[in-house]
């Protein structure tokens, strides 16, 4: 599994760094230190210049748009027996069933679709949000992006790697967001609650 790609990867960093110090030794030898610094940079950024374009095109584009964060476009008063003590609405666990939807309409809706071109502007744009299906629309919604472009070196390990392995290399480790992950549990919440209003 994944670690079969310690090795392997070890072993592909290390014949890298060795091109670039070679290459640098050679640029300087024939340019100067000037020329040296030049390749070195060139060759440096060579496997990582795609993700950092994707990350810049992540953060500077996608989560500047207006539709990103949380928008409540509804709300919506409950029959009297569906509130508590305290006046606040009882929601069921079960909001995230579709085929079970709370009162016969509302349900937690969350999907994704992935967007753009590798390795540049491929994203996956997350929409959450309380669905009214007597209407089609939602009540409230959360417009999130994460980046998934960048990262070509890591196709030379397609060759030897089961799908889950290339996966394993190909992730960017913890789930990135336009927003932290307290923000993000916070208006997940506020999403869920906030169309159905306090007594």
């Amino acid at each position: 599994m994944g670690i079969i790609l310690i090795p392997l990867g070890i072993l592909v960093i290390g014949a890298y760094l060795w091109v670039v110090v070679t290459t640098a030794r050679w640029a300087y030898r024939k340019y100067s230190a000037k020329g040296a610094i030049v390749t070195f940079a060139i060759l440096a950024l060579l496997p990582t210049w795609d993700a950092l374009s994707n990350h810049y095109y992540f953060t500077q584009v996608l989560c500047k748009r207006p539709e990103v964060g949380l928008h409540i476009y509804e709300k919506v008063v409950l029959p009297m027996n569906m509130y508590d003590e305290s006046g606040n609405p009882k929601l069921p666990d079960s909001m995230n069933d579709a085929k079970h939807p709370f009162l016969g309409r509302y349900f937690f809706e969350i999907k994704y679709t992935d967007e753009g071109s590798y390795p540049i502007t491929a994203n996956r744009h997350f929409i959450h949000g309380t669905y009214d299906v007597s209407t089609n629309k939602f009540l409230s919604k959360i417009e999130d992006y994460q980046p998934t472009g960048g990262w070509w070196w890591a196709n030379v390990f397609r060759p030897v790697l089961s799908a889950a392995d290339y996966d394993w290399i190909m992730s960017r480790g913890a789930k990135q967001s336009c927003f932290d992950r307290s923000q993000m549990l916070k208006m997940l919440l506020e999403a869920k609650v906030k169309p159905f209003i306090v007594k």
